[in-house]
């Protein structure tokens, strides 16, 4: 396992998590609808540098705003968004407005799950809400135009992520109904719109994800402890399932192109190979409570990974980086990481003629239990030998 620098215990339990314009400065989002403002130090943990409480319900998602410094917008489970300039941490400006319109049958807002920015597309805010419609708007270093360039309402359930590629000016989102849909970046102010396709819908919740292979495959990751993949401009049905996780896979972050961290809502952080598929080992863990979300920090140092349990917990992340930092954009070492966090093992059949049977057997399993915290999908590897494998007595 990789060393724990600090765990920190924050005021209440966080649903989304930013760096800010340094390595050792974030931003929280809370359920209670505060932000905290943390700097980590060395030699102290986690210092809190200021709490702002923009929100009267959970703040759900929060992201820098890439024009304009000491900014942070964020998103509430009331249908707000935020813009919060921090630059005086004494007293915070905050304008605030309303997105999503009120349902016939409460006469509510729809909550916000999920905000994003496009890389390559700065001047556009990605908003998915719980009712699955996504808005887009226009964003600048005048704030941001309260009025969409573009709804669209492809989905039927909660928008639970965005993934972006800047080489190939797309966007899709995930969704609790199982399905994922595509966005044409150079097309979100066009007449036809951005929209390129959604994909059929799969017995499942789509909650995380990345794109893999160099751009080549779409990974999510999935309630019922899948990872789904697509090929690239394939998005009707997915085109393999590698199950394994005894519970939801909740967050995916990107090591290199063939290899992701998962967590998972049994507290566990493992390390993934994807094509040939392949449990690596463990990071660290959550001691059973259900990871939320992983980040980087921006020097590539440390992982901050949060949880249900109100912590906040950062890894040592050196330990997948080679030795030579001369170079940038070198790939991980996750080998290193596997060497010590246990002994990896793949999956028992790894050519297509098996891959097709274990798919086959996967269906078996669907059609026989509904259950999202199935153990079934854990059946066709062997036990990870880790120092957490108790925690693997379920698989």
């Amino acid at each position: 396992m990789a060393s724990l620098l600090s765990s920190i215990s924050l005021s209440s339990q966080p649903f989304s998590l930013t760096f800010l314009n340094s390595p050792t400065t974030f931003a929280a989002g809370l359920i209670t609808g505060s932000i905290e403002i943390h700097t980590l130090h060395d030699s102290d943990g986690l210092t809190l540098k200021t709490r702002i409480t923009p929100f009267t319900s959970s703040c759900r998602s929060i992201v820098p705003h890439p024009h304009i410094e000491s900014t942070l917008i964020a998103a509430s489970s009331e249908g707000q968004i935020a813009l919060i300039n921090y630059e005086n941490l004494e007293a915070p400006q905050v304008q605030i407005f309303t997105s999503t319109t009120p349902t016939k049958k409460s006469n509510e807002p729809i909550g916000i799950n999920r905000i994003s920015i496009p890389e390559s597309h700065k001047q556009y805010l990605f908003t998915g809400d719980d009712s699955g419609v996504i808005r887009i708007y226009s964003i600048s270093t005048s704030g941001i135009n309260n009025t969409p360039v573009c709804v669209t309402s492809n989905h039927t359930d909660y928008i639970s992520t965005f993934i972006h590629s800047s080489s190939k000016n797309t966007t899709i989102a995930l969704s609790g109904d199982g399905s994922i849909s595509v966005y044409e970046l150079n097309k979100v102010e066009s007449k036809a719109g951005p929209f390129v396709k959604k994909s059929d819908e799969q017995d499942d919740e789509f909650l995380s994800g990345c794109i893999l292979k160099s751009g080549k495959k779409l990974l999510c990751g999935s309630q019922g402890g899948n990872l789904n993949i697509w090929g690239w401009g394939t998005w009707g049905d997915l085109e393999t399932r590698f199950p394994g996780h005894p519970d939801s896979i909740d967050a995916v972050l990107k090591l290199d192109e063939n290899t992701v961290l998962t967590g998972s809502s049994d507290g566990l952080i493992r390390v993934v190979q994807v094509q040939p598929d392949k449990f690596l080992g463990v990071l660290g863990n959550h001691e059973g409570w259900s990871v939320e979300g992983m980040v980087f920090s921006p020097d590539q140092k440390v992982i901050v990974s949060w949880s249900h349990d109100d912590t906040v917990r950062v890894w040592d992340a050196t330990v997948l980086q080679d030795d030579d930092d001369d170079e940038e954009g070198e790939e991980i070492d996750t080998m290193a990481l596997a060497n010590q966090a246990g002994e990896g093992v793949e999956m028992e059949d790894d050519d297509d003629e098996d891959m097709e049977d274990d798919e086959e057997q996967w269906e078996d399993m669907e059609d026989s239990d509904d259950d999202d915290s199935d153990d079934g999908g854990g059946k066709p590897f062997a036990k990870l030998k880790t120092d957490s494998e108790k925690f693997f007595e379920d698989l």
